[in-house]
C-alpha cells in the first residue's frame, strides 16, 4: 500500500485561498483534503460549498472530502457536483451506512468510512467489501492541531482487510502488531516483519 499525502485545507490562508491551492498543486501532495464540519456532529464549523467550489475550480489534484456532519446523505449529490472524487462519512453519523456508501458510489465517487478513536475497528467488518477506503481518526474530530492519540493506531487491522486502503488521520498508514510479541511492526513492507522476533518475511531465507 503506497503512502498518499493529502494536506488539509483547514490550514489554508482563506484570505489568499488561490495561493494556498497553488501550493498544493505545485507541491508533492497527492490530494486536497477537505475537512467539512457542521457544529453538530463536532463542536466546530469549518467551511461549506462556496469554499469547496472555489478550491475545486483551481485544483489540479483530486479532492478528498471528510464529512464530520450529521446526516451526510443530504449533501452527497452536492459534493459530487462540486467535483469531489473521494468522500468519507463517519460510521457514527450514519443510520444506514451500507445505503450511504452506495449512494456515494452511484454518484461516481470513491466511498470512505471514518471512525472516531473510541470506536472499535471491528465495527468496520460488515462494510469491508463495500467501502473503497477507511479513515482511522487518531484525534477526536472537530479541531486541527490536537494531540495524537496513540491507542487509535495500536490495534490490528480488521480481518480480511487485504486490498482495502486504510489510512490514519495522523500517520497516513496502518500500524500493525506482531502476532507473537505484540510489538509494533516497523518494517515498511506489506509483510508481517518483526525486529524484536527477528522475523523478516520480506527477505529471502
Amino acid at each position: 500500500m503506497s503512502l498518499i499525502l493529502a494536506p488539509s485545507m483547514l490550514s489554508a490562508n482563506f484570505g489568499e485561498l488561490d495561493k494556498s491551492v497553488e501550493l498544493v498543486n505545485e507541491g508533492a501532495a497527492d490530494w486536497f483534503h477537505l475537512d467539512i464540519m457542521d457544529g453538530l456532529f463536532v463542536p466546530n464549523i469549518s467551511y461549506g460549498f462556496p469554499v469547496v467550489k472555489a478550491i475545486a475550480k483551481r485544483a489540479r489534484k483530486p479532492l478528498d472530502a471528510h464529512l464530520m456532519i450529521v446526516d451526510p446523505d443530504r449533501y452527497i449529490d452536492t459534493f459530487a457536483a462540486c467535483g469531489v472524487e473521494y468522500l468519507s462519512v463517519h460510521y457514527e453519523a450514519c443510520n444506514h451506512l451500507h445505503r450511504t456508501i452506495y449512494h456515494i458510489k452511484d454518484k461516481g465517487m470513491k466511498a470512505g468510512v471514518a471512525i472516531n478513536p473510541h470506536t472499535p475497528v471491528d465495527n468496520l467488518k460488515e462494510v469491508l467489501s463495500d467501502a473503497d477506503f477507511f479513515l482511522i481518526m487518531s484525534v477526536n474530530p472537530g479541531f486541527g492541531g490536537q494531540s495524537f492519540i496513540p491507542n487509535a493506531v495500536s490495534e490490528e487491522a480488521p480481518p480480511d482487510a487485504a486490498g482495502v486502503r486504510l489510512r490514519s488521520a495522523y500517520r497516513g498508514r496502518w500500524r500493525r502488531r506482531c502476532a507473537e510479541c505484540r510489538s509494533t511492526l516497523r518494517c515498511r513492507c506489506r509483510y508481517t516483519c518483526c525486529r524484536k522476533c527477528r522475523i523478516w518475511s520480506c527477505r529471502p531465507a
